[in-house]
């Protein structure tokens, strides 16, 4: 991508992905995109040693989490994933591996697993330690083994499979995802709710620590988790003149298939029933801006999802 074109988006884009009631800034200085770009030659560095940290922000931050539950954990199951899906460096990778493509509900049965245990509430520091902290080495350990078996004729000075750029938007998307799309709501609010957001972020820097992302780029505060999802979509996603890659279209259905089973538990449900999955489906994708068309889903996400569940190519 140009550095005028890079530029160019991160200014557009910047606005929508401020919080409501944050001075609108400039985007970051080049050290932090210089960062971003090191890293996308660099595979995750998962991390058995405990860094030191501050207990109580841990607690503060499941607390948080079992406050807001619902909203966490829808977007956890959903925008999460979907996010990843437009990433240049993670798409090729996916289609590669071809798992989520042919056995969705599997792998991402796994995944969802995997993350529910990370999120489990400790109920000492101890629990902490030994089973979320851990549990959050294993997926940076999956990550790494999985950039490792992958066979990509990609050149390892520009880009690695899993490297720690497109990584890191997974990460992002576990952590600033929820808050942006509960700020969208209304449900909590960046002034009043700034401790809170803080110690919900602290723990995703203690958790990214383990799974192997570069120090430099771990969530520290709203601020600067905003500029660095900025700076990760406009390195990531398409441009406006790029095409969306087709196979994005099954890993779509895939994952509306996958939330169907997941809300019938198994058993098939109505029409009515998928078209209100769709919709708050489409609700998720929207408090993302520019995730939409990233996905080839155009300005209405819910049109589009509609349409492509309706079409068989």
């Amino acid at each position: 991508m140009p550095n005028s074109v890079f530029r160019f988006g991160c200014a557009a884009a910047f606005s929508a992905l401020c919080l409501p009631g944050q001075a609108q800034t400039p985007p970051p200085a080049n050290p932090l995109i210089a960062t971003l770009q090191q890293v996308r030659t660099r595979r995750l560095m998962p991390l058995s040693t405990l860094p030191a940290f501050d207990w109580q922000r841990i607690k503060n931050a499941y607390a948080f989490r079992q406050l807001h539950d619902k909203s966490i954990e829808t977007t956890l199951l959903t925008a999460g994933p979907l996010s990843t899906f437009p990433s240049a460096d993670t798409i090729g990778v996916l289609l590669a591996d071809n798992r989520l493509v042919v056995d969705y509900n599997r792998q991402m049965k796994i995944r969802v697993g995997w993350i529910n245990e990370i999120m489990a509430p400790p109920k000492q520091k101890s629990d902490f330690v030994q089973r979320n902290y851990k549990r959050a080495i294993d997926f940076g350990l999956m990550n790494l083994d999985f950039s490792q078996a992958v066979n990509l004729k990609w050149n390892p000075k520009v880009r690695v499979p899993i490297n720690q750029q497109a990584f890191c938007l997974v990460l992002y998307s576990f952590a600033w995802l929820p808050i942006q799309k509960m700020t969208a709501t209304h449900e909590i609010d960046p002034a009043k709710d700034a401790k809170a957001i803080q110690d919900w972020l602290y723990l995703w820097h203690v958790l990214g620590y383990g799974m192997g992302e570069d120090e430099r780029l771990l969530p520290q505060n709203a601020h600067q988790a905003a500029q660095v999802f900025l700076l990760l979509r406009a390195l990531q996603f398409p441009g406006p003149n790029d095409e969306t890659p087709y196979q994005l279209r099954a890993l779509l259905r895939n994952e509306m298939t996958f939330l169907y089973r997941v809300y019938g538990k198994g058993i098939p449900i109505d029409d009515p029933t998928k078209l209100e999955i769709r919709k708050n489906l489409a609700a998720e994708i929207s408090y993302s801006p520019g995730l939409s068309k990233a996905l080839g889903l155009g300005n209405d996400p819910a049109k589009g999802l509609e349409l492509l569940d309706r079409t068989i190519d």
